[in-house]
Protein backbone atom coordinates (compact mmCIF):
# COMPACT_ATOMS: atom_id res chain seq x y z
CA UNK A 1 0.00 0.00 0.00
CA UNK A 2 1.52 3.48 -1.01
CA UNK A 3 0.06 6.25 1.49
CA UNK A 4 0.74 10.07 0.96
CA UNK A 5 0.65 11.97 4.05
CA UNK A 6 0.01 15.89 3.77
CA UNK A 7 1.02 17.66 6.04
CA UNK A 8 -0.85 21.29 7.01
CA UNK A 9 2.05 23.05 8.51
CA UNK A 10 5.66 22.55 8.04
CA UNK A 11 6.95 23.47 11.62
CA UNK A 12 6.46 21.62 14.60
CA UNK A 13 3.26 21.19 16.26
CA UNK A 14 1.33 18.32 17.81
CA UNK A 15 0.11 17.65 15.12
CA UNK A 16 2.75 17.27 12.95
CA UNK A 17 4.25 15.22 15.49
CA UNK A 18 1.30 13.31 15.45
CA UNK A 19 2.04 12.82 11.77
CA UNK A 20 5.78 11.86 11.50
CA UNK A 21 4.37 9.23 14.59
CA UNK A 22 1.86 7.88 11.43
CA UNK A 23 4.26 8.17 9.10
CA UNK A 24 6.90 5.71 10.86
CA UNK A 25 4.21 3.66 11.91
CA UNK A 26 2.93 3.05 8.85
CA UNK A 27 7.04 2.13 7.35
CA UNK A 28 7.76 -0.11 10.03
CA UNK A 29 4.63 -2.04 9.20
CA UNK A 30 5.37 -2.52 5.55
CA UNK A 31 4.28 0.12 3.72
CA UNK A 32 5.38 2.81 1.49
CA UNK A 33 4.91 6.59 2.95
CA UNK A 34 6.03 9.85 1.83
CA UNK A 35 5.40 13.24 3.12
CA UNK A 36 4.06 16.13 1.15
CA UNK A 37 4.44 19.57 2.95
CA UNK A 38 3.41 23.12 1.51
CA UNK A 39 6.33 24.74 2.63
CA UNK A 40 9.97 24.31 4.14
CA UNK A 41 9.90 24.04 7.79
CA UNK A 42 11.51 22.85 10.69
CA UNK A 43 9.82 19.47 10.49
CA UNK A 44 12.17 18.73 7.63
CA UNK A 45 14.89 18.58 9.51
CA UNK A 46 12.67 15.53 11.64
CA UNK A 47 11.61 13.78 8.58
CA UNK A 48 15.44 13.59 7.24
CA UNK A 49 16.01 12.20 10.80
CA UNK A 50 13.68 9.59 10.47
CA UNK A 51 14.53 8.44 6.63
CA UNK A 52 10.85 9.22 6.16
CA UNK A 53 11.14 10.88 2.15
CA UNK A 54 9.07 14.34 1.39
CA UNK A 55 8.12 16.70 -1.13
CA UNK A 56 7.77 20.30 -0.61
CA UNK A 57 4.61 21.64 -3.30
CA UNK A 58 3.92 25.20 -1.60
CA UNK A 59 0.57 25.52 -0.65
CA UNK A 60 -1.74 27.78 1.61
CA UNK A 61 -4.20 27.34 4.71
CA UNK A 62 -8.16 27.67 3.43
CA UNK A 63 -8.85 29.10 6.42
CA UNK A 64 -8.04 32.51 7.73
CA UNK A 65 -8.47 34.26 11.15
CA UNK A 66 -12.04 35.10 12.56
CA UNK A 67 -11.41 38.33 12.64
CA UNK A 68 -10.14 38.81 9.05
CA UNK A 69 -13.09 36.73 7.60
CA UNK A 70 -14.85 39.79 6.07
CA UNK A 71 -11.99 42.10 5.34
CA UNK A 72 -11.70 42.97 1.35
CA UNK A 73 -8.02 43.10 1.55
CA UNK A 74 -7.66 39.06 2.77
CA UNK A 75 -10.39 38.05 0.57
CA UNK A 76 -8.09 39.77 -2.33
CA UNK A 77 -4.93 38.07 -1.01
CA UNK A 78 -7.01 34.50 -1.08
CA UNK A 79 -8.30 34.97 -4.62
CA UNK A 80 -4.32 35.54 -5.57
CA UNK A 81 -3.41 32.55 -3.22
CA UNK A 82 -6.26 30.21 -5.21
CA UNK A 83 -4.19 31.08 -8.62
CA UNK A 84 -1.05 30.19 -6.83
CA UNK A 85 -2.56 26.66 -5.56
CA UNK A 86 -4.14 26.19 -9.01
CA UNK A 87 -1.07 26.03 -10.63
CA UNK A 88 0.78 24.01 -8.39
CA UNK A 89 -1.83 21.28 -8.25
CA UNK A 90 -0.78 20.53 -11.63
CA UNK A 91 3.15 19.97 -10.18
CA UNK A 92 1.11 18.10 -7.64
CA UNK A 93 -1.30 15.82 -10.08
CA UNK A 94 2.11 14.70 -11.87
CA UNK A 95 3.92 13.65 -8.40
CA UNK A 96 0.91 11.50 -7.49
CA UNK A 97 0.95 10.30 -10.89
CA UNK A 98 4.09 9.29 -10.89
CA UNK A 99 3.97 7.45 -7.23
CA UNK A 100 0.06 5.68 -7.68
CA UNK A 101 -1.05 6.44 -4.24
CA UNK A 102 -3.56 4.14 -2.81
CA UNK A 103 -4.34 6.41 -0.28
CA UNK A 104 -4.07 10.63 0.67
CA UNK A 105 -4.17 11.48 3.98
CA UNK A 106 -4.80 15.01 4.94
CA UNK A 107 -3.87 15.42 8.40
CA UNK A 108 -5.71 18.41 9.45
CA UNK A 109 -8.98 20.69 8.60
CA UNK A 110 -7.28 23.75 8.44
CA UNK A 111 -5.80 21.90 4.39
CA UNK A 112 -7.00 20.60 1.66
CA UNK A 113 -4.11 19.80 -0.05
CA UNK A 114 -4.10 17.25 -2.48
CA UNK A 115 -8.29 16.59 -1.97
CA UNK A 116 -9.39 17.63 -5.34
CA UNK A 117 -6.56 15.71 -7.19
CA UNK A 118 -7.51 12.48 -5.01
CA UNK A 119 -11.60 12.79 -5.90
CA UNK A 120 -10.94 14.04 -9.25
CA UNK A 121 -8.61 10.53 -9.60
CA UNK A 122 -10.49 8.58 -7.51
CA UNK A 123 -7.65 7.98 -5.13
CA UNK A 124 -8.96 7.09 -1.52
CA UNK A 125 -9.11 10.37 0.77
CA UNK A 126 -8.42 10.39 4.73
CA UNK A 127 -9.24 13.48 6.48
CA UNK A 128 -7.98 13.95 9.91
CA UNK A 129 -9.63 16.82 12.24
CA UNK A 130 -7.24 17.77 14.82
CA UNK A 131 -8.44 21.32 15.89
CA UNK A 132 -11.56 23.48 16.89
CA UNK A 133 -11.53 25.91 13.88
CA UNK A 134 -13.34 28.81 15.95
CA UNK A 135 -13.46 27.83 18.97
CA UNK A 136 -9.75 26.56 19.54
CA UNK A 137 -7.58 28.31 17.12
CA UNK A 138 -9.65 31.61 16.35
CA UNK A 139 -9.74 30.38 12.42
CA UNK A 140 -13.00 29.68 9.60
CA UNK A 141 -13.27 28.28 6.42
CA UNK A 142 -13.14 31.52 3.97
CA UNK A 143 -16.31 29.57 2.84
CA UNK A 144 -17.76 26.76 4.78
CA UNK A 145 -20.45 25.54 2.89
CA UNK A 146 -17.65 24.17 -0.15
CA UNK A 147 -15.48 23.50 2.39
CA UNK A 148 -16.95 21.45 4.57
CA UNK A 149 -18.80 20.05 1.41
CA UNK A 150 -15.24 19.07 0.19
CA UNK A 151 -14.55 17.37 3.68
CA UNK A 152 -17.82 14.78 3.64
CA UNK A 153 -16.68 13.82 0.25
CA UNK A 154 -13.68 11.75 2.15
CA UNK A 155 -13.88 8.22 2.33
CA UNK A 156 -12.95 8.64 5.99
CA UNK A 157 -12.69 11.82 8.41
CA UNK A 158 -10.73 11.14 11.60
CA UNK A 159 -11.54 13.12 14.60
CA UNK A 160 -8.80 12.85 17.61
CA UNK A 161 -11.60 13.06 20.34
CA UNK A 162 -15.27 12.49 21.28
CA UNK A 163 -14.98 16.29 21.98
CA UNK A 164 -14.14 16.88 18.54
CA UNK A 165 -16.59 14.48 16.99
CA UNK A 166 -19.12 15.70 18.45
CA UNK A 167 -18.61 19.54 17.96
CA UNK A 168 -18.36 18.33 13.62
CA UNK A 169 -21.38 16.32 14.11
CA UNK A 170 -23.76 18.47 12.65
CA UNK A 171 -21.26 19.66 9.91
CA UNK A 172 -19.16 16.07 9.10
CA UNK A 173 -21.98 13.81 10.03
CA UNK A 174 -19.23 10.35 9.55
CA UNK A 175 -16.51 11.60 11.81
CA UNK A 176 -15.32 8.76 13.67
CA UNK A 177 -12.53 9.06 16.53
CA UNK A 178 -9.32 8.01 16.60
CA UNK A 179 -6.96 8.88 19.57
CA UNK A 180 -3.69 10.04 18.89
CA UNK A 181 -0.65 7.67 19.89
CA UNK A 182 2.33 8.74 21.68
CA UNK A 183 4.91 6.78 23.21
CA UNK A 184 7.90 8.34 25.60
CA UNK A 185 11.61 6.47 26.88
CA UNK A 186 11.29 5.40 30.70
CA UNK A 187 11.45 8.07 32.84
CA UNK A 188 12.27 8.62 36.52
CA UNK A 189 9.71 7.88 38.99
CA UNK A 190 8.19 11.17 40.45
CA UNK A 191 9.85 9.66 43.80
CA UNK A 192 13.08 9.47 42.51
CA UNK A 193 13.61 13.46 41.40
CA UNK A 194 15.36 16.08 43.02
CA UNK A 195 13.38 17.72 45.36
CA UNK A 196 13.44 21.64 46.15
CA UNK A 197 11.36 23.73 47.98
CA UNK A 198 10.34 25.38 45.10
CA UNK A 199 7.24 24.21 43.07
CA UNK A 200 8.48 23.66 39.62
CA UNK A 201 5.76 24.73 36.99
CA UNK A 202 6.07 24.16 33.42
CA UNK A 203 4.00 25.09 30.24
CA UNK A 204 5.47 23.84 27.34
CA UNK A 205 3.54 24.45 23.82
CA UNK A 206 3.31 27.05 20.45
CA UNK A 207 3.05 30.42 22.19
CA UNK A 208 0.26 31.56 20.38
CA UNK A 209 -2.89 33.46 22.31
CA UNK A 210 -5.60 30.66 21.84
CA UNK A 211 -3.01 28.21 24.00
CA UNK A 212 -4.52 30.60 27.10
CA UNK A 213 -0.30 31.53 28.25
CA UNK A 214 -2.12 35.14 29.76
CA UNK A 215 -4.20 33.33 31.85
CA UNK A 216 -1.03 31.30 33.11
CA UNK A 217 0.53 34.32 33.67
CA UNK A 218 -2.51 36.17 35.74
CA UNK A 219 -2.15 32.80 37.55
CA UNK A 220 1.34 32.86 38.27
CA UNK A 221 0.59 36.92 39.95
CA UNK A 222 -2.14 35.35 42.16
CA UNK A 223 0.46 32.73 43.34
CA UNK A 224 3.72 35.45 43.81
CA UNK A 225 0.93 37.94 45.99
CA UNK A 226 -0.02 35.06 48.27
CA UNK A 227 3.95 34.12 49.26
CA UNK A 228 4.03 30.77 47.21
CA UNK A 229 7.42 29.65 46.25
CA UNK A 230 7.08 28.29 42.50
CA UNK A 231 8.88 28.73 39.25
CA UNK A 232 7.86 28.52 35.88
CA UNK A 233 9.32 27.28 32.66
CA UNK A 234 7.89 27.86 29.47
CA UNK A 235 8.69 26.54 26.42
CA UNK A 236 7.38 27.05 22.95
CA UNK A 237 8.38 29.69 19.97
CA UNK A 238 6.24 32.28 18.80
CA UNK A 239 5.55 35.66 16.94
CA UNK A 240 7.72 38.69 18.19
CA UNK A 241 4.68 40.55 19.10
CA UNK A 242 3.33 38.14 21.39
CA UNK A 243 6.81 37.34 23.14
CA UNK A 244 6.76 41.04 24.16
CA UNK A 245 3.28 40.87 25.11
CA UNK A 246 4.05 38.41 27.51
CA UNK A 247 7.52 39.79 28.67
CA UNK A 248 5.56 43.27 29.58
CA UNK A 249 3.05 41.65 31.71
CA UNK A 250 6.17 39.13 33.50
CA UNK A 251 7.52 42.51 34.33
CA UNK A 252 5.05 44.60 35.07
CA UNK A 253 4.19 41.99 38.19
CA UNK A 254 7.81 41.47 39.27
CA UNK A 255 7.46 38.17 37.80
CA UNK A 256 11.09 37.85 35.99
CA UNK A 257 12.76 35.52 39.10
CA UNK A 258 9.68 33.37 38.96
CA UNK A 259 9.26 33.16 35.14
CA UNK A 260 11.97 31.92 32.68
CA UNK A 261 11.35 31.41 28.51
CA UNK A 262 13.24 28.09 27.45
CA UNK A 263 12.51 28.93 23.52
CA UNK A 264 11.30 25.97 21.57
CA UNK A 265 13.45 22.30 22.55
CA UNK A 266 13.59 18.92 21.05
CA UNK A 267 14.50 17.56 24.13
CA UNK A 268 10.92 17.55 26.04
CA UNK A 269 11.94 14.85 28.46
CA UNK A 270 14.41 17.36 29.97
CA UNK A 271 11.73 19.85 30.73
CA UNK A 272 8.83 17.39 31.75
CA UNK A 273 11.60 15.65 34.38
CA UNK A 274 12.41 18.81 35.98
CA UNK A 275 8.89 19.80 36.23
CA UNK A 276 6.60 18.93 39.69
CA UNK A 277 3.29 20.54 37.52
CA UNK A 278 2.23 20.61 34.00
CA UNK A 279 -0.20 23.12 33.17
CA UNK A 280 -2.00 22.82 30.02
CA UNK A 281 -4.44 26.11 29.66
CA UNK A 282 -5.37 25.68 25.93
CA UNK A 283 -9.12 27.67 25.56
CA UNK A 284 -10.18 24.53 23.62
CA UNK A 285 -7.67 21.93 22.90
CA UNK A 286 -8.39 19.28 20.55
CA UNK A 287 -6.92 16.38 21.96
CA UNK A 288 -4.22 17.22 24.23
CA UNK A 289 -0.85 16.18 23.36
CA UNK A 290 0.80 18.11 25.96
CA UNK A 291 -1.73 16.26 28.83
CA UNK A 292 -0.58 12.91 27.77
CA UNK A 293 3.32 13.55 27.18
CA UNK A 294 2.58 14.80 30.98
CA UNK A 295 1.15 11.85 32.20
CA UNK A 296 4.13 9.56 30.70
CA UNK A 297 6.29 11.51 31.91
CA UNK A 298 4.79 10.78 35.36
CA UNK A 299 4.21 14.57 35.68
CA UNK A 300 0.88 15.82 37.74
CA UNK A 301 -1.41 18.02 34.90
CA UNK A 302 -3.12 20.99 35.85
CA UNK A 303 -6.12 21.68 32.88
CA UNK A 304 -8.36 23.93 31.62
CA UNK A 305 -11.85 22.13 31.93
CA UNK A 306 -12.60 21.85 28.33
CA UNK A 307 -12.71 20.49 24.89
CA UNK A 308 -9.79 16.94 24.51
CA UNK A 309 -7.99 18.30 27.92
CA UNK A 310 -11.38 17.61 30.30
CA UNK A 311 -12.03 14.32 28.11
CA UNK A 312 -8.56 12.78 29.27
CA UNK A 313 -8.28 14.41 32.90
CA UNK A 314 -11.27 13.48 33.54
CA UNK A 315 -10.84 15.10 37.09
CA UNK A 316 -9.13 11.24 37.67
CA UNK A 317 -5.96 12.05 36.43
CA UNK A 318 -4.82 15.49 36.67
CA UNK A 319 -7.00 18.50 37.66
CA UNK A 320 -9.24 20.66 35.84
CA UNK A 321 -9.76 24.20 36.30
CA UNK A 322 -12.18 26.55 35.23
CA UNK A 323 -11.15 27.90 31.55
CA UNK A 324 -10.60 31.32 30.83
CA UNK A 325 -10.11 31.86 34.72
CA UNK A 326 -6.74 32.53 36.20
CA UNK A 327 -8.53 32.74 39.38
CA UNK A 328 -9.40 29.20 39.65
CA UNK A 329 -6.35 28.05 38.01
CA UNK A 330 -4.55 29.60 40.92
CA UNK A 331 -6.67 27.92 43.22
CA UNK A 332 -6.14 24.72 41.58
CA UNK A 333 -2.03 25.05 41.79
CA UNK A 334 -2.10 26.03 45.47
CA UNK A 335 -4.18 22.43 46.10
CA UNK A 336 -1.77 20.62 44.60
CA UNK A 337 1.28 21.92 45.44
CA UNK A 338 0.76 21.77 49.19
CA UNK A 339 -0.55 18.41 48.60
CA UNK A 340 2.85 16.11 47.53
CA UNK A 341 0.73 12.85 48.45
CA UNK A 342 -1.94 13.55 45.89
CA UNK A 343 0.05 14.04 43.44
CA UNK A 344 2.14 10.98 43.22
CA UNK A 345 -0.78 9.00 43.67
CA UNK A 346 -2.63 10.46 40.76
CA UNK A 347 0.39 10.70 38.61
CA UNK A 348 1.05 6.62 39.03
CA UNK A 349 -2.95 6.64 38.08
CA UNK A 350 -2.22 8.67 34.94
CA UNK A 351 0.74 6.84 33.99
CA UNK A 352 -0.91 3.43 33.73
CA UNK A 353 -4.22 4.95 31.84
CA UNK A 354 -2.17 6.69 29.09
CA UNK A 355 0.45 3.82 28.67
CA UNK A 356 -3.28 2.15 27.76
CA UNK A 357 -5.55 4.17 25.68
CA UNK A 358 -2.93 6.22 24.04
CA UNK A 359 -0.15 3.72 22.83
CA UNK A 360 1.59 4.55 19.10
CA UNK A 361 0.89 0.91 18.27
CA UNK A 362 -2.62 1.63 18.88
CA UNK A 363 -2.82 4.69 17.02
CA UNK A 364 -1.32 3.51 14.06
CA UNK A 365 -3.27 -0.13 13.88
CA UNK A 366 -6.43 1.76 14.50
CA UNK A 367 -5.87 4.14 11.30
CA UNK A 368 -4.31 1.56 9.42
CA UNK A 369 -7.84 -0.36 10.15
CA UNK A 370 -9.40 2.33 8.12
CA UNK A 371 -7.45 2.10 5.03
CA UNK A 372 -7.79 -1.59 4.56
CA UNK A 373 -11.93 -1.05 5.25
CA UNK A 374 -11.94 1.68 2.34
CA UNK A 375 -9.56 0.22 0.05
CA UNK A 376 -11.56 -3.60 0.57
CA UNK A 377 -15.09 -1.44 0.03
CA UNK A 378 -13.67 0.25 -3.27
CA UNK A 379 -13.13 -3.67 -4.62
CA UNK A 380 -16.88 -4.43 -3.95
CA UNK A 381 -16.06 -7.30 -0.75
Amino acid sequence: MKVLLVASYPGVSGASKSLITLAEGLKNRGLEVDVLLPGKGQIEGILVEKNINYFVIKHYPWVTNIADANSYKVKLKWFVKKLIIRFNEFRLSRLINEYKYDVIHINALTSDQGANIALKKNIKLVWHVREFLEEGILKTFYNPTKSYKKVNLADAVIGVSDSISEYYSSNIPGIQRIYNGIDVTETTDVKDREKSGTAKLLFINRLVPGKGLEDVLKAAEILKKEKVDFSLNIYGNGSKEYLSKLRRCIDSNNLDENIKFKGFTKDISFAWENADIGIVSSNKEAFGRVTVEGMLYKTFIVGANSGGTKEIIKDQYGMLYNVGSPESLANKLKLIINNKAKREETVKKAYIYAKINFSEDKYINNVLKIYNKILIKSKGF
